[in-house]
């Protein structure tokens, strides 16, 4: 088995949803690291510059207006040992039926797993959802499950699954639901348990969670094979690096 040093900045990192809410501050934290000789954000526009960037970083931007043509712009990448991360993802309203956010939530992020795999990536760092279950009778929550299954299958070397409750930050675009979900949790966080399987989380916790995953920062060891992260466990493996 190939084992690889976290520090090695002979890598690359390569980021699909790199303008989320979670994947736009990874790229950031990515790319502060120094751990990643190139950091790819693969994007359907290309994003705002982002500021402070050391010069000595790299950072590719590949704009693919349309992600069902990820193999043809991807296919020149070298992703030998890289780290591969997904935070793609969409709501039904924007995505406008439940067909288009399958499409968008299991078969872009399935085919982007399966490209980076064949070209040599060895941990996929996924983002999910708690209550993620491929039987849910919840469509999303089913639709989260599939895709952690269908990934598991392609044996990479590591799998990371990260399984955070309501995020809270601010998104590029409106989601009302959401909004009125962190006001209120604003308002009543102080009656809720800390530890609560559902407690909302910060985006900016949950990247940090990826990245120290991505990093081995978290106990100091590579964890081979399959690792899921709960909202409890992101909640508590970011305690000494707060959002």
């Amino acid at each position: 088995m190939t084992v690889f040093q976290a520090d090695s900045r002979q890598k690359s990192a390569i980021v699909i949803g790199a303008t989320g809410l979670v994947g736009s501050l990874l790229v950031e934290k990515l790319l502060a690291s120094r751990h990643y000789r190139t950091v790819y954000q693969v994007v359907r526009q290309a994003p705002v510059a982002l500021l402070g960037t050391a010069p000595e970083q790299s950072l590719e931007t590949i704009v693919i207006p349309d992600f069902g043509r990820l193999e043809k712009m991807l296919t020149r990448l070298d992703l030998q040992h890289a780290d591969a991360f997904s935070t793609l993802g969409t709501t039904l309203k924007q995505a406008g039926s439940k067909q288009q956010f399958s499409q968008v939530d299991l078969t872009y992020n399935l085919n982007f797993a399966q490209i980076v795999r064949e070209l040599g990536a060895q941990h996929f760092l996924l983002l999910s959802a708690t209550g993620a279950k491929p039987d849910s009778p919840i469509f999303y929550n089913r639709i989260k499950g599939q895709l952690e299954r269908a990934i598991e299958q392609l044996c990479f070397e590591r799998l990371s699954i990260f399984q955070p409750s309501l995020l809270l930050g601010q998104h590029r675009d409106q989601r009302l639901m959401e909004s009125m979900a962190q006001k209120a949790f604003t308002l009543g966080q102080h009656l809720l348990p800390a530890d609560w399987r559902y407690r909302p989380i910060e985006a900016e916790r949950v990247a940090q969670a990826m990245y120290l995953a991505a990093t081995c920062l978290i106990n100091g060891q590579i964890s081979y094979g399959k690792t899921v992260y709960s909202n409890t466990d992101l909640l508590n493996m970011t305690l000494e690096t707060p959002a």
